[in-house]
């Protein structure tokens, strides 16, 4: 019916014609992209290749040791980390029972106020808390004798009752065998207060065998020979201090 009527249909012939040289150029289009893109890969190799080479040449002529003997290409990206997983198993103390919430004590009502020095003494520290007590008044020494005067000496001891051991040493001396001098040590309590007479005195009652004190002579390392009349605070002697006993020869004073 078409080929009938070509005044509606028109000729068959020339459309199958049209058809033909369409798919014919449509083919062609395809044929010339497909070279063309093969012909740009190629290139695209061929610069590849160039640059690389170019790139080795570079590094080629750097001296050795300045860091670029072995170039390294650009590392590549991580993969980024896998998403949580949505299935977690809460914790197991969400199970747990809680235990119960007690109510804080209520704080204790203040305490008296203190002593503000020592309030603050507390909440000083050690360097400063020196600062608030008083220094131990220093004694005077009397320049010419090199001792502290006898009172203050008394005083800062706790009294003329203050009792101290004073150490004698004897002599050997076998002129009267009652007195017993065979070379030994002997030791004396005696208040700060008493003088020396009276330590002879104690000596010749309690370890000489009633030696007459005029026969005695007590001397120290630093004052020498002592005075009867004067004390032991006088000298400044304290716990263990040393004496020797000396008999004094006929005919001295």
């Amino acid at each position: 019916f078409a080929k009938q009527r070509n005044d509606i249909f028109g000729s068959s012939q020339d459309e199958e014609a049209t058809i033909l040289q369409q798919q014919q150029s449509s083919k062609r289009k395809q044929i010339d992209s497909s070279n063309l893109t093969s012909n740009q890969q190629q290139q695209t190799n061929i610069h590849t290749k160039l640059m690389n080479t170019r790139y080795e040449q570079q590094f080629a002529s750097v001296p050795p040791g300045l860091g670029y003997d072995n170039p390294q290409p650009p590392l590549a990206m991580p993969p980024p980390p896998p998403p949580p997983p949505t299935n977690l198993i809460p914790p197991v103390h969400q199970f747990l029972p809680q235990p119960p919430q007690t109510a804080l004590p209520p704080h204790p009502p203040p305490g008296p106020p203190h002593d503000l020095q020592q309030t603050n003494a507390h909440k000083l520290p050690p360097i400063f808390t020196d600062i608030l007590e008083p220094e131990p008044k220093r004694l005077k020494v009397d320049p010419e004798t090199g001792l502290v005067p006898e009172s203050d000496f008394i005083t800062h001891h706790g009294g003329p009752d203050t009792t101290i051991t004073i150490t004698v040493k004897l002599p050997v001396d076998d002129t009267n065998p009652a007195w017993q001098l065979k070379g030994q040590t002997v030791d004396l309590v005696c208040s700060i207060s008493r003088n020396i007479r009276y330590v002879k005195e104690q000596l010749s009652s309690l370890h000489l065998g009633n030696m007459p004190p005029s026969k005695q002579q007590l001397k120290n390392s630093k004052f020498g020979f002592l005075k009867d009349t004067l004390s032991l605070a006088h000298f400044n002697f304290t716990d263990n201090t040393q004496l020797d006993l000396v008999v004094r020869a006929r005919g001295r004073r």
